[in-house]
């Protein structure tokens, strides 16, 4: 379940937002918005606030 084999052909940019969607499928909007990196710093946030 944490891990997949992605079927077509992926970036380095682009394995940190399929390994969000993955692991937080509630983040996957907001990981398709936003880089990886900027998701993990306002997930925090967004837990304090829900």
């Amino acid at each position: 379940m944490g891990r997949k084999e992605i079927p077509y052909p992926y970036n380095s940019e682009t394995l940190p937002d399929i390994r969000l969607s993955f692991e937080r499928p509630a983040l996957n909007s907001m990981a398709k918005m936003a880089p990886a990196v900027q998701v993990e710093e306002e997930t925090p946030e967004n837990l304090c606030e829900e």
